[in-house]
């Protein structure tokens, strides 16, 4: 079974469904499955940075607007190196009309706000999550969690599949299986506070 092409997934889900009419719905399946992984996913796959020059209606208005199908902002520096703090929404606008240099920021959506507020031609590097890559870096590193998120959603579609569960199971566990690997197993080996106490705690 050959899984290394997003249309190879595609023809093994259709396979293992064995269903001739699903045809046009696995394409529905396959960008369900994707946006699925994305929002659980915490290694960053999709990791982008954007370097971006602020225009003359930047300034006017006071944001920017990041690449479409951006998931969240990990952090913004100017071009000095200085890392500007994230706020609320509701805290950035305390510092509009402050006047001063660019020291906050607060996204909403794909738009980036900047506190007390953004000058022509200052340069921002944006460290984000994106999902632009579409299903490419899942297809490379993941593609046995692409085929289960697919399958699944298709058993959703199909109502009277009993392999739902099944899918539904795999297809979570491989996602706690990569998130698990992201965090370097960050968690696996803990020492319970009981598992100490009963065998001669405390550790010293």
């Amino acid at each position: 079974m050959a899984l290394s092409t997003l249309a190879e997934i595609k023809t093994s889900a259709a396979d293992w469904l064995n269903r001739t009419d699903l045809t046009t719905q696995i394409d529905d399946f396959s960008t369900l499955a994707v946006e699925e992984i994305y929002r659980k996913l915490k290694i960053p796959y999709t990791n982008a940075v954007l370097t971006y020059t602020a225009t003359a209606s930047d300034e006017t208005n006071g944001y920017f607007d990041l690449p479409d199908r951006n998931l969240s902002v990990i952090s913004i520096t100017d071009s000095q190196g200085r890392r500007l703090q994230p706020v609320t929404f509701e805290d950035y606008r305390g510092y509009t009309g402050t006047g001063g240099t660019a020291c906050v920021y607060t996204s909403v959506s794909d738009r980036v706000y900047i506190g007390p507020g953004i000058s022509e031609d200052e340069v921002f590097t944006v460290h984000h999550e994106s999902a632009a890559g579409g299903a490419d870096p899942l297809v490379t590193n993941m593609p046995e969690v692409l085929l289960m998120g697919i399958l699944m959603f298709a058993c959703l579609f199909l109502k009277d599949d009993e392999r739902a569960k099944l899918y539904r199971v795999k297809f979570q566990e491989g996602l706690d299986d990569h998130n698990m690997r992201g965090t370097g197993g960050a968690g696996r080996s803990r020492i319970m506070d009981q598992s100490i106490s009963s065998n001669g705690g405390p550790l010293v």
